[in-house]
């Protein structure tokens, strides 16, 4: 199963109300997709942007650094 972080180019992201997070997704059974953050969190329904929000999570930031 592939997984993006990436939709129509533009970066997904979540505020979770405290801090932005990076979001990785991909297509779970049914064609609903999954979506959770970089450091393993799992996004609530229709909470992911697709906007190029700056990521302040420290743990994303890492794992971000440490993908690419």
């Amino acid at each position: 199963m592939s997984t993006i972080d990436k939709f129509a180019g533009k970066p997904l992201r979540w505020n979770d109300g405290t801090i932005v997070h990076a979001v990785q997704s991909t297509q779970a059974r049914k064609g609903e997709p999954m979506l959770w953050t970089f450091c393993q969190h799992d996004v609530p329904d229709g909470e992911a942007v697709d906007e190029d929000l700056t990521v302040t999570c420290p743990a994303c930031l890492h794992e971000l650094s440490v993908e690419f």
